[in-house]
């Protein structure tokens, strides 16, 4: 099967590998483009006191690399202590490298099955981090707030599309039977931009959970496929 992944460059070797006996053929489009905020002594003073959290959790592997950078910049030895979130092996790979132990859903890998994992007992009173970007989902900093915990969010970097791949992905989709769709906002542009050719399209559509599911079902686009997370495990068993 030819497969089309939407996907930032920085994350096609890990996908590439994980894929490579697959059988597969993948085609490649990055649609992301990363705008990192200058950094605030706010957000210095929250890097200098991460040892105060209980727990930091990062939303995707962009957060995980920005963390590392300061934890590189302010810790020459990481806190001791911190719990170390995240929804999957993708960002967890990106704070393993760091020398950091990750902890991650076994399946899921979305929000839900993060604060599933949280020992709910012991929140009320801590003090937990989420570093995201812009506009990310209010998921964790809602959840660990009913839950007692006082949360600081950081808000590091903004991402969107790069319109100029749009088209690129019309092109390759002619070439594609099944196309990977990790995003609301990814899935709103292709449908913003070439909303003919998307709902004429033949091929598999493979979300990464329910709430594309839904969004898809908005746009009256098929149903396709509900993967068990955002991973290339989750892809593998779907295909």
């Amino acid at each position: 099967m030819k497969l089309l992944l939407p996907k930032p460059e920085a994350d096609r070797e890990r996908w590439q590998q994980a894929l490579a006996s697959s059988g597969h053929s993948l085609l490649w489009v990055d649609p992301w483009v990363f705008d990192v905020f200058e950094e605030t002594p706010e957000q210095r003073n929250h890097w200098l006191n991460l040892d105060l959290f209980t727990g930091v959790i990062c939303v995707s592997p962009f957060a995980a690399r920005l963390l590392t950078s300061a934890l590189d910049r302010y810790w020459p030895m990481s806190p001791v202590g911190v719990q170390w979130w995240c929804n999957g092996p993708g960002t967890a790979s990106e704070l393993s490298n760091a020398g950091l132990e990750p902890r991650f859903p076994d399946q899921g890998h979305t929000a839900e099955s993060v604060m599933a994992g949280l020992d709910h007992g012991t929140i009320n009173g801590q003090k937990w981090l989420v570093v995201q970007g812009e506009g990310g989902r209010e998921r964790y900093p809602q959840a660990l707030r009913e839950l007692g915990a006082d949360v600081t969010v950081l808000c590091l970097y903004r991402r969107k599309i790069n319109t100029g791949a749009l088209p690129a992905l019309v092109e390759q989709s002619d070439h594609a039977q099944a196309m990977l769709i990790g995003s609301v906002t990814l899935l709103d542009a292709l449908m913003e931009a070439h909303p003919h050719h998307w709902r004429g399209w033949p091929g598999l559509w493979l979300y990464t959970s329910e709430r594309l599911q839904h969004r898809a079902k908005d746009w009256a686009l098929p149903t396709g496929k509900q993967l068990n997370g955002a991973s290339p495990q989750a892809l593998l068993a779907a295909v």
